[in-house]
């Protein structure tokens, strides 16, 4: 007796069907949690790793502690998935780096960067600024691009239910994989963890 099973077309409808509806969910979701400095400010201010993997591999921030204290790959996809913005304003103001577009959203965080000749005085921010004036509409530029992000988050914790499914599929059937996915998509700490 085969103890995995393969995916059937009856299996994969459901799994499409679970993986657009946690997107969904995900998608709502994502909108109503508060605003974090450490894990979003933070994650998407060192996202100027990707401009410079880009156009400057001998900057002296290679060597400082920001470059190898957490894993770069995500901070390479928050770059690459604001890239293009920056792009838009670079084409109306040419002189603009992408420190300063993270700084004219309030992201380039104090926690995020050492001096460098890499910066053209830019406006570094604060926790206690950032937590006190995240949620006013001078900050609405900054809750645009943490949202962005944040629907790119929502499209990986889908696919990462999808993937539980296929799992749980495997070991327990198309009903235990079912619901080992719904549980493991409605947990708490799975959406807070992967969406901000």
């Amino acid at each position: 007796m085969n103890i995995l099973r393969l995916p059937t077309y009856k299996t994969n409808i459901i799994g499409f069907i679970i993986g657009v509806a946690f997107l969904l969910y995900y998608l709502r979701v994502s909108t109503v949690l508060p605003f974090t400095y450490y894990d979003e400010a933070m994650w998407i201010g060192h996202s100027y790793f990707y401009d410079l993997l880009l156009h400057d591999r001998k900057n002296p921030l290679w060597e400082s502690m920001y470059s190898y204290d957490q894993p770069q790959l995500v901070r390479y996809v928050f770059g690459a998935l604001l890239y293009p913005n920056y792009i838009k304003e670079k084409k109306v103001n040419f002189s603009t780096t992408y420190t300063q577009f993270l700084s004219n959203r309030n992201l380039l965080c104090n926690d995020c960067i050492e001096f460098s000749d890499y910066l053209i005085s830019p406006k570094l921010i604060t926790e206690q600024s950032f937590m006190d004036n995240v949620n006013k509409p001078m900050f609405e530029k900054t809750r645009a691009i943490i949202l962005r992000v944040r629907i790119f988050n929502a499209v990986i914790a889908a696919l990462t239910v999808v993937v539980v499914y296929t799992i749980g599929l495997g070991v327990l059937g198309m009903i235990g994989g079912a619901l080992l996915a719904i549980f493991y998509g409605i947990n708490g700490l799975i959406i807070t963890t992967t969406l901000v």
